[in-house]
């Protein structure tokens, strides 16, 4: 009967901040930027929160029936916001770097 809301658990909360933990090393390094990654990145704890909360919202809707609707819809807002707020603080990064010269 969770099946669904596990696979979410699993797919939109932990390989989703797996693979944009990866991709925030990987921008970050390969733009210059790799100092960053050691500073206090409140965005990054936005982002993990946002997803998170999104998660919870969404398996939480498997136990309520009536509102089921409404949680997956706020868990698939809450998802889209947390991804937003990390593209605006890591991909600007690859907007602002020079590709090496030939």
């Amino acid at each position: 009967q969770y099946r669904i809301g596990l696979l979410h658990l699993t797919l939109a909360a932990g390989l989703a901040l797996l693979t944009l933990a990866v991709a925030t090393r990987v921008v970050l390094g390969h733009t210059g930027n790799a100092a960053q990654l050691n500073a206090r990145n409140r965005w990054l704890l936005v982002t993990l929160g946002l997803i998170l909360l999104a998660t919870v919202t969404r398996i939480s809707g498997d136990f309520w029936p009536k509102i089921q609707r409404s949680h997956y819809i706020y868990g698939a807002l809450l998802w889209s916001a947390g991804i937003l707020v990390w593209a605006c603080y890591v991909l600007r990064h690859l907007r602002d770097h020079e590709p090496p010269g030939d």
